[in-house]
């Protein structure tokens, strides 16, 4: 049972330390990428630089973002088997 919660709190705290990391860096991106948009100038001969590059980040961040949270969604623990596996261990403790 211990090993069960322990694996489920991991799974957790790492669910979160991804969320977390993926909103930041998604964050820092759409600074950086409105930043360089309003203070450069796209090359003459490439006059849709700046639309280019934030469609691609855009992509790039749903791509990442569909992923994660696919995973996320199939890996993801029950926790009505957690409490029916606790329950059964906790019975054949009691009757021992």
């Amino acid at each position: 049972m211990l090993y069960l919660c322990n694996t489920h709190c991991i799974a957790i705290c790492t669910t979160v330390f991804v969320c977390c990391v993926q909103f930041w860096v998604s964050v820092v991106g759409v600074v950086v990428l409105t930043c360089v948009a309003a203070l450069i100038q796209p090359p003459s001969h490439l006059p849709d630089l700046h639309a280019v590059v934030i469609s691609t980040y855009s992509f790039f961040h749903f791509l990442g973002f569909f992923v994660v949270f696919h995973w996320l969604q199939w890996t993801a623990v029950d926790d009505r088997q957690i409490s029916k596996v606790a329950s059964v261990d906790s019975r054949k403790l009691k009757t021992h």
